[in-house]
């Protein structure tokens, strides 16, 4: 859904997991309120399960957003181009570097795509 590689998911997750002690967080919980979480007490609730259930928290997040975008939810579209935009609009340039290097795009030949290669995200 959002053609980026396992790599570059896992760094994503990473890098957006860090806090920021800044006065503008860009962190997972900016990328989560771009993405349709909107309560401080959702937020919460996904960090207190991630928390005891040892879940990396991006996982919650993009799954939240990809099943809200599903089933129609007034959110963003769940897809690459809007994964760049909302990355623009948090000004995480280092991210949007992540998602477009090696940014493969599929061969008119070959339909198939490996599991390694692609997130289900």
């Amino acid at each position: 859904i959002l053609n980026i590689t396992h790599n570059q998911y896992l760094e994503l997750s990473m890098k957006l997991d860090l806090r920021n002690n800044g006065p503008r967080a860009r962190d997972w919980t900016e990328f989560a309120e771009w993405t349709g979480v909107k309560k401080t007490l959702e937020i919460e609730l996904i960090q207190h399960f991630c928390y005891t259930r040892k879940i990396v928290i991006m996982d919650v997040v993009f799954s939240h957003w990809y099943f809200q975008d599903q089933r129609r939810r007034s959110v963003p579209a769940c897809n690459h181009d809007m994964l760049k935009i909302i990355l623009l609009n948090m000004e995480r340039h280092d991210l949007i570097r992540v998602i477009q290097s090696n940014y493969n795009i599929p061969m008119e030949d070959s339909d198939v795509e490996s599991d390694d290669d692609n997130t289900h995200f």
